[in-house]
């Protein structure tokens, strides 16, 4: 199966990230009213591993952000 694509047509990641931020960073931001917020509550897990066993932690996260 063909991809249409040749092994001189990859180009590394730093590259296709660099033009996604080109991109992006051409553009305004929206506009952002009063009522397009939204607020979210879950809860984050992580492991610190820095003593040689994992010692798992769970604590809340809050975050308010446009939609």
């Amino acid at each position: 199966m063909s991809t249409g694509r040749t092994a001189g047509a990859v180009r590394p990641a730093a590259a296709v990230l660099q033009q996604i931020s080109d991109a992006a960073g051409g553009n305004d931001a929206p506009a952002v009213r009063d009522d397009q917020f939204l607020c979210t509550r879950s809860k984050v897990r992580q492991a610190d591993l820095t003593g040689g066993t994992a010692v798992v932690r769970t604590s809340p996260f809050s975050a308010l952000a446009a939609i």
